[in-house]
């Protein structure tokens, strides 16, 4: 760092010590200092990132583009704690330099700037070249659908290896990234050449000896949360491979492989436990993703990107939708009414679905002050599934009418699936098919319903009303990444689910027969079908099949336990 810096020309200019290229100063430097506001000014920086802490400019200057990063102080633990350590700026000079030298891709430090303040506590630049052509791996990953299926499986694979023998050299060359993901790489694609990765963000590195199988562990870990829901078992496998083979003296023998990758993916879902269950209590509280909203008569909770003039029309009248002339009403029950209204989510027009939850007890509204009521309960399962990448409509408002200080109608506002029906719809559509074709089509619904249904006991929730009008099919949507969402199958209506510490087997069973009871009557579904939905859920390719039965008799008998309540409270099965 020393070495590097004595290189470079000193200079003190607006308030500022500056270190950069002598044949830069009157480029990057004016009078005042440095030429922001200027570049400002003139359309040639503008901001790409922005937060408490920090702002980051890219910058268009002829001959030179870079970023710029400007590290403020936003608070006194920030101020005290940069009386003990190096501004954050130089940390990154320093940390970029160190992870260059042991021959990994990362930035280019261009130029570090440190206010002369009092006890040498301040705010701090650092400017970086671009690396031009590049952009985030998790944008490049999410974009590879508009590529003809063959080349984008291609890419992916190779990808996979590409960024799995990076990892191996980084961890190989001692440099832990405590904040690894995807939005840390960046990835450069040439057709001809293939492929270049860049890690950048080097705030959180750590520079020493190559990870021991711990750090290694957890570090992978982290990277894996994001790929975990959106990449295949055999991508997964493939960077392993090629990490694996990256590192020879820290993994040997190869008997233990195996048992190393599911350590692994084990590790990565213990952590997505933890982090998701921070961010699911982000939906009630206000930060850059939701808003508390509250008026005269209604309170609740609102998604950043709904347009306020509509969720202020609706916080003040919840009930104006269902009034409307000519409102479709897809359902209109003791308990519920639904219908769907036009709102602007992030500029643009959507069809959404609005449901009011009915007070139709007296006792409804008391319950309420002990536990979540049926709409809270909506609202919260929704975010954590879509926390999960699993399949359902975004919830965007929540609302509760409030009387004598209490919460009593609840509303609910969601995305809509177009063009979709529910299961029930689904199987009658079937019957007007060719055999073979209904056949062929049952039985990739079984198989992702299946799916769907393993993922949210995985994730260890109960669903304990998973009827066939409580799920909708939909066309697939195109992703050559095929995450958990697009599998072309969506649970709504929530009320019935909830988060559970441990989900044994009896409440899995239950579940899975209230799912069963939908279709007792239903001559297309055969015992055959049930068997082939079971081994899907229990993944018999990859687990094996030991122990069906005790599955099969246990769903079998919640199963008979659910009609007998229903004959005994003499409601029809749904």
């Amino acid at each position: 760092m020393k070495n590097y810096l004595s290189k470079m020309m000193r200079v003190f200019a607006g308030g500022y010590r500056w270190w950069l290229p002598a044949d830069r100063q009157s480029l990057l430097l004016g009078p005042g200092g440095l030429r922001l506001d200027e570049w400002i000014s003139t359309g040639q920086a503008h901001v790409v990132k922005k937060g408490h802490h920090r702002i980051v400019y890219r910058v268009e200057l002829p001959g030179l583009v870079f970023y710029l990063k400007h590290n403020l102080l936003p608070d006194l633990r920030s101020w005290f704690r940069q009386l003990v350590r190096p501004s954050k700026a130089r940390m990154e000079f320093n940390r970029a330099l160190a992870v260059a030298e042991r021959g990994l891709p990362t930035i280019t430090p261009l130029a570090l700037g440190e206010a002369c303040s009092l006890l040498g506590a301040g705010e701090s630049y650092l400017l970086s070249e671009s690396l031009e052509c590049t952009q985030s791996l998790h944008c490049f990953l999410q974009n590879l659908h508009i590529m003809p299926v063959a080349d984008s499986t291609q890419v992916r694979q190779h990808l996979a290896r590409e960024l799995g023998s990076l990892l191996g050299r980084i961890h190989q060359a001692g440099i832990l990234h405590r904040d690894l993901h995807s939005g840390n790489l960046l990835v450069r694609h040439d057709p001809d050449q293939g492929f270049a990765l860049y890690l950048i963000d080097l705030n959180a590195v750590h520079v020493g000896a190559p990870l021991n199988w711990r750090q290694s562990l957890e570090n992978l870990a982290m990277l894996n949360r994001w790929f975990f829901f959106r990449s295949t078992r055999a991508d997964r496998l493939r960077f392993w491979n090629a990490y694996v083979a990256s590192r020879q003296t820290f993994v040997e023998d190869p008997g233990h492989g195996k048992d190393l990758v599911r350590a692994v993916e084990q590790c990565t879902l213990d952590s997505t436990h933890e982090l998701c269950g921070h961010f699911e209590r982000r939906c009630l509280k206000t930060n850059r993703y939701f808003r508390k909203i509250a008026g005269r008569h209604a309170r609740g909770h609102v998604v950043a990107d709904l347009d306020a003039a509509d969720w202020k029309r609706l916080l003040a009248d919840p009930d104006e939708p269902f009034r409307r002339e000519g409102a479709k009403l897809y359902k209109d029950s003791n308990s519920s009414t639904v219908t769907e209204i036009d709102v602007r989510l992030g500029g643009q027009v959507h069809r959404v679905i609005y449901k009011r939850f009915r007070v139709n007890r007296w006792t409804n509204p008391l319950a309420a002050l002990v536990r979540p009521s049926a709409a809270l309960r909506s609202w919260v399962a929704g975010q954590a599934l879509m926390h999960r990448s699993l399949p359902t409509p975004r919830p965007l408002m929540l609302l509760h009418r409030r009387r004598f200080g209490l919460d009593w109608e609840g509303y609910l506002m969601t995305e809509k699936i177009d063009e979709a029906q529910d299961l029930n719809e689904f199987l009658v559509s079937l019957s007007r098919l060719d055999p073979a074709a209904a056949r062929a089509h049952l039985r990739q619904r079984i198989d992702d319903i299946a799916r769907v249904m393993r993922e949210l006991h995985r994730w260890q929730f109960s669903n304990r009303d998973p009827k066939a009008a409580n799920w909708l099919i939909a066309a697939p949507m195109p992703s050559s990444l095929r995450p958990m969402e697009f599998a072309g199958v969506w649970i709504i209506d929530l009320v019935g689910i909830s988060h559970k510490k441990t989900l044994t087997l009896k409440q899995r069973c239950k579940n899975l027969g209230r799912l069963n009871a939908s279709f007792l009557n239903n001559r297309l579904i055969t015992r055959a079908d049930r068997l082939r939905f079971l081994r899907a859920y229990m993944q018999w390719a990859l687990a094996s099949k030991e122990g069906w039965k005790t599955w099969w008799r246990g769903v079998d008998l919640a199963t008979q336990a659910k009609v007998a309540r229903n004959i005994r409270l003499r409601r029809e099965l749904s």
